[in-house]
């Protein structure tokens, strides 16, 4: 090849690679001609991680995207839907037996518009589990077990059943007991023990110990009527307040009787090892160590009762001023104060941050110097998320979610019958709730409307429903005469 022929070829790949090099850099980045707007724009993608994801059809603005148009994420529920011309796309998400998911997502240059769909079955299988529970009933925490009462002739059964194993035990309880206003059954966090609460006799309680597919039981009588339990995380100790207002704590198995940690207590939570109640006689919470119940540490700076409005405080003896933890001034005035009436509930997140419903059913939240702020009234239902970001609360008609980490709240949904059975979805962008005999899921995301479904029709009223967030499942009960029956139904 001659010195020439070489000059030659040199120059064209050069003058080659500074034509090409733009149209490959500028492609990369996402820019493409657009017939539309006839000129060269920067486009964007839409993200979706979608549940279930398997045999899905994916359409814009009524058009299937074809597959070769679709990029999958790292995982394989995420469909990437790239070059796309920025505007407002009409986006449906099929699948053959389940609800359609719509939603109009405008996308922009050079970003990308994430969504997260939730497709759930048309027609729902139910699994019938048990059909001779009388009383109550509970699923484990981990929902490997279901525990709960029967009757065998005069005598009352505690029945735990497991769906690994699929082996029932079952034991008769020493004292007759009336079954008829039904029971309350708490698990522990590590779904080895659980309580019977028996609301005709409440002083009298049962423990029960299922390990290694081996139940024993306990049978307790209490020197105090039992109004609410719940067990601590970090052990198997269970800690009650009673009908005084005297909170306690036991081991189950163990010698020691109940024993006293606090006084005056209208309500009360459990982090880790730590117990935090509401104070009944001024209104403040407090916190508590299950290891040393004598130290007491003050949580709330202002009574919980308080029309708290910025730079307000109460004590019991007049208006003075005083410097928190927090390096916040505050005015004390009586005038403000409504006191603490009848049973509270004290909800915290694992992150922390703690809510409080009051017996009028005023719901606070404290804020990061220890005041608590007023939320709402009437308030039935608090569910903090997993991530401890946002709390799910509902009054009679209406869903709110709030968020903590900006301080906003967004109603989800005003009905014109009763809101029950309130709950996280698996995902935390959905909600479960039921209206009537029906259970609705509702999606969080509110651009362009919120997808609603009807999930679920009940032949009769629930007494209960548990969700598992683990398999994305619903378990409720069913009365047909005298037979009571519990399903499972899985939503994916």
């Amino acid at each position: 090849m001659t010195l020439k022929i070489r000059r030659i070829l040199f120059v064209f790949c050069a003058v080659l690679f500074f034509i090409a090099a733009p149209t490959i850099i500028l492609y990369t980045a996402g820019f493409r001609y657009s017939a539309e707007a006839k000129k060269i724009i920067q486009t964007g993608i839409i993200y979706l991680t979608i549940k279930p994801p398997e045999g899905i059809k994916i359409f814009a603005d009524g058009k299937e995207v074809k597959e070769n148009l679709i990029t999958r994420g790292m995982i394989n529920k995420d469909y990437i839907l790239n070059n796309l011309i920025p505007k407002s796309y009409n986006v449906k998400i099929s699948k053959e037996g389940f609800w359609t998911w719509e939603k109009n997502l405008a996308v922009s240059k050079g970003l990308i518009t994430y969504a997260e769909p939730l497709l759930l079955p048309l027609n729902p299988k139910n699994d019938l589990l048990i059909t001779d529970y009388i009383g109550a009933w509970s699923a484990s925490p981990d929902f490997t077990k279901i525990s709960y009462l029967s009757y065998n002739g005069e005598k009352v059964l505690v029945v735990v059943k497991n769906f690994i194993s699929g082996k029932t035990q079952e034991k008769p309880l020493e004292q007759p007991l009336d079954l008829t206003e039904g029971a309350n059954i708490l698990w522990s966090p590590d779904s080895q023990n659980f309580a019977i609460i028996f609301p005709k006799s409440p002083r009298h309680i049962i423990f029960g110990l299922e390990k290694n597919e081996i139940m024993n039981l306990t049978e307790l009588t209490l020197s105090e009527d039992l109004v609410r339990g719940a067990w601590n995380e970090k052990s198997d100790s269970f800690v009650y307040f009673s009908g005084k207002s005297e909170l306690y704590a036991l081991k189950p198995r163990g010698s020691e009787a109940g024993r006293k940690i606090a006084d005056n207590a209208a309500g009360f939570g459990l982090l880790n090892n730590d117990v935090y109640y509401l104070n009944s006689a001024n209104s403040f919470i407090y916190k508590t160590s299950l290891d040393n119940p004598e130290s007491k540490e003050q949580v709330s700076f202002a009574p919980v009762s308080a029309n708290i409005n910025g730079s307000t405080w109460f004590d019991f003896t007049g208006s003075i001023s005083l410097t928190t933890s927090h390096h916040k001034s505050l005015t004390i005035n009586p005038e403000l104060v409504e006191w603490v009436k009848g049973e509270a509930e004290i909800l915290i997140s694992r992150q922390g941050r703690l809510a409080v419903v009051t017996g009028e059913k005023k719901l606070f939240i404290l804020d990061e110097s220890g005041i608590p702020a007023y939320l709402n009234s009437g308030v039935e239902t608090i569910i903090f998320s997993q991530n401890g970001q946002d709390l799910l609360y509902n009054s009679d008609f209406e869903i709110f979610a709030y968020s903590l980490k900006n301080s906003s709240r967004q109603l989800i949904t005003r009905l014109s019958q009763k809101v029950k059975n309130v709950a996280w979805c698996k995902d935390y962008n959905h909600i479960w709730l039921r209206r009537g005999n029906i259970l609705k899921n509702i999606e969080l995301d509110p651009r362009s409307g919120r997808n609603v479904y009807d999930f679920l029709s009940f032949t009769s009223e629930p007494k209960q429903i548990i969700y598992d967030n683990i398999s994305n499942a619903v378990y409720y009960d069913q009365t047909d005469g005298n037979k009571m029956s519990i399903y499972r139904v899985k939503a994916e």
